[in-house]
């Protein structure tokens, strides 16, 4: 539950930061997969983040450069699909004109089409679990174009690399016996799994 709050309350502390007055009530737009293949996490992380702002409200709103002021989270359906992805933040940014935008709040490969977006609006935004490196490496390329997105979660090469040097433990320690072994190692064909591969079973398998 901690890491689905996690994303709202960066975006409430950011939020604090605003020097512009806002409306009467904050508007923290959302992209998640709500329906598709990934839509229970989706829903999961919903329910997490309307949990966050239940509980800011309660203390009286979100801290902004203007006082304490309610705020509201809205929604948009990115189906697990990047396309459908930025045009629901297009709306949410057009349309409903959110002061802050999570996009998007899972898929890496949704964030990185929805973080395109970013040097056409002064509205700040950032990712949420999304975890592909390439998202970092995209903003250090070039700040100036990025410079309102954000990237909340670590990089895929931090879990991969994790995951290489647990799996030299256990062949250390004796846990995976035998020569000539064979590991399998099972990774999505998404941006993240990439660098599983890239930084996990390449460098492992060479130096085994």
């Amino acid at each position: 539950m901690k890491l689905r709050l996690g994303a709202t309350a960066f975006a409430v502390s950011l939020l604090a930061g605003l020097a512009a007055p806002l409306a009467e009530e904050v508007k923290i737009g959302v992209v998640l997969p709500m329906s598709g293949p990934a839509a229970a996490t989706g829903i999961s992380l919903r329910d997490g983040m309307r949990l966050a702002l239940e509980e800011w409200n309660e203390k009286g709103g979100v801290q902004t450069g203007a006082g304490r002021e309610t705020a509201t989270m809205l929604v948009e359906d990115s189906q697990s699909r990047p396309e459908v992805g930025v045009a629901g933040a297009e709306k949410l940014l057009g349309r409903d004109e959110v002061d802050f935008l999570i996009g998007e709040g899972f898929h890496s490969s949704v964030s990185l089409a929805i973080m395109e977006l970013s040097p056409q609006f002064e509205t700040p935004m950032m990712s949420g679990q999304s975890i592909a490196s390439a998202i970092s490496e995209k903003i250090r390329a070039d700040h100036d174009r990025y410079r309102r997105f954000f990237k909340a979660n670590f990089n895929s090469d931090a879990y991969a690399l994790a995951l290489r040097d647990f799996t030299d433990m256990l062949i250390d320690d004796g846990a995976i016996p035998g020569e000539g072994r064979s590991l399998a190692f099972v990774v999505e064909e998404t941006d993240a799994g990439a660098v599983f591969w890239n930084r996990c079973y390449e460098p492992f398998a060479v130096a085994r």
